[in-house]
């Protein structure tokens, strides 16, 4: 039993230490050209607002990135989310984001598609499951990301 304490103890450390890092530093903070895709994501409840950006060459993300303002957890989770996606294909990343959101927002324990199981910065970023008042914070950029593909959705919000 005090193995398994230990064990969240260590990846709720590891959680802190991973929001600490992105929302200080964001990869890929910016925007892109007026041709890029893009989409607008809000939380009402904490005040988060990003712009998702992306630019593609046949069926590849060639570069993703963001601009806005939100809490750390939210910064960090696009800033993730931009690192991972860039340079992946399409429908490849489409399901990252589908499942990984699917993951947070469920009340058990899934099992991950080995894309997250072998990403250590999302599987710790799963730790936000801990804090469930915070779940909306990390889906933001998630769904503001798929919402991109989605051509009857403007903005996208999480209530």
């Amino acid at each position: 039993m005090a193995s398994l304490k230990s064990d969240k103890a260590d990846i709720t450390k590891l959680y802190k230490e991973l929001i600490i890092k992105h929302a200080s530093n964001p990869c890929n903070f910016g925007s892109l050209k007026s041709d890029a895709m893009r989409s607008t994501g809000i939380n009402p409840l904490c005040g988060d607002k990003l712009e998702i950006y992306i630019s593609t060459h046949r069926d590849t993300i060639k570069k993703i990135c963001f601009e806005g303002v939100g809490c750390a957890i939210s910064i960090a989770s696009a800033s993730i989310l931009t690192k991972i996606l860039n340079d992946t294909s399409i429908d490849e990343a489409k399901k990252i984001a589908s499942s990984f959101i699917i993951e947070l927002s469920s009340n058990r324990k899934l099992p991950l598609i080995d894309f997250i199981k072998n990403n250590e910065e999302l599987t710790i970023l799963c730790a936000v499951k801990d804090f469930p008042t915070r779940i909306k914070c990390v889906n933001l950029s998630w769904q503001t990301f798929l919402s991109v593909f989605d051509d009857t959705i403007k903005i996208t919000s999480t209530e």
